[in-house]
């Protein structure tokens, strides 16, 4: 969808030079009957720059590629309104162009979900230097198993983490008959308090979601928006924080595991390859199963503390799983590229999510 939508921005900026070659004599304008002075001309050109440099926002900046586009969108109007005639049809494709740029406007405003997340994100910036690293006297904390897999992830002689910044790219569906969705996602943790804020992007039919998941202090909350206006999700209450804890300690194994020398968890030996934690925060305290290889990498999370929800209002009590794969090196630390997500339902398993870690970052060192 983005390439598709980028490609139209290409093209229609391109072809705004042909408005700019007309006053100037540059080759033979056939396609524009309408006299174009030379000042029309730099306005057509300004349009064009403006859409082609949007084209590439949406990729380096995709959360302000519509501040580039809609004066592109003006300019474009007033150059095509001088050569009605031969460029009215570009209209319909400002309007294309115009309405997800609108929607990109609304949903920076303070109001906006992504601009709730980015003053959470702001308002916990860290200050103050890096604790030691750790070393190998600060894992004898927890069973071999957990020091193993320590190991293995390459947390020692790292700092202790106070905080990640991560994104994703994936799929999502509600059920084993639904349409795979694919994602973007920009994830902030925080273990001093804990925090974690989850932003998400995905489309359906054209029309563009935006998910935000925060928990902070004791409470989380999960909304989700179209158009970055109607509010088809407005989850919280106690189940949502006791499901946000679980997903905090799930962030923790898979992404920052490191925090697991942290106070707060208490682990049980649960077999040759097994070992539960039970983590407590903010009134609620969770277990999950952790499985490992032989080789010491975590390969599956599985809680039954989390609730199923798709509206945020009812709350279902399933076992839920998160096996991961693909271990690859992330600036020193080896994590799994590579997650699924799923429900075990009554009438079977669910995958609902899948995930690519693209990076991660830790106290907050820039991606």
């Amino acid at each position: 969808m983005r390439i598709g939508f980028a490609l139209l921005l290409i093209l229609h900026g391109l072809i705004h030079g042909l408005g700019f070659a007309k006053p100037f004599g540059l080759g033979k304008s056939q396609e524009i009957h309408a006299k174009i002075t030379p000042a029309g001309g730099l306005v057509w050109l300004t349009a064009g720059l403006l859409f082609l440099v949007a084209a590439g926002a949406l990729f380096a900046l995709p959360a302000w590629w519509w501040a580039i586009a809609i004066p592109a969108v003006v300019l474009s109007e007033v150059a095509i309104v001088g050569a009605w005639s031969d460029a009215k049809l570009g209209t319909l494709v400002n309007v294309l162009i115009l309405l997800p740029s609108l929607v990109g406007l609304i949903d920076a405003a303070p109001s906006g979900l992504r601009a709730s997340y980015v003053a959470e994100v702001e308002a916990r910036k860290l200050s103050g230097p890096e604790a030691a690293p750790i070393t190998e006297a600060d894992l004898t904390r927890v069973p071999p198993l957990v020091q193993k897999y320590l190991r293995f992830a390459g947390v020692v002689g790292t700092p202790p983490v106070r905080s990640f910044h991560a994104r994703f790219r994936g799929e999502i569906r509600s059920a084993p008959d639904s349409d795979w969705m694919s994602f973007t996602a920009d994830q902030h943790n925080y273990y001093q308090p804990p925090a974690r804020l989850f932003l998400i992007d995905a489309s359906r039919f054209g029309l563009p979601f935006v998910g935000l998941h925060s928990f902070t202090g004791a409470a989380a909350t999960m909304r989700v928006r179209v158009l970055s206006l109607l509010t088809v999700v407005d989850g919280s209450g106690p189940q949502m924080n006791q499901s946000e804890t679980v997903t905090l300690l799930n962030d923790m194994c898979l992404l920052a595991p490191a925090t697991l020398l942290e106070p707060g968890l208490r682990f049980e030996e649960a077999g040759a390859h097994t070992v539960k934690v039970h983590f407590t925060h903010a009134g609620n305290t969770v277990s999950a199963l952790l499985f490992f290889d032989d080789t010491g990498a975590l390969t599956n999370f599985v809680s039954d503390d989390r609730y199923q929800s798709a509206d945020g209002k009812v709350f279902k009590p399933y076992r839920w799983s998160t096996p991961v794969h693909g271990y690859r090196d992330y600036h020193g630390r080896k994590l799994a590229e590579f997650g699924e997500a799923s429900w075990k339902m009554p009438d079977g398993e669910l995958s609902y999510g899948r995930f690519q870690l693209l990076d991660v970052s830790y106290n907050d060192r820039e991606l």
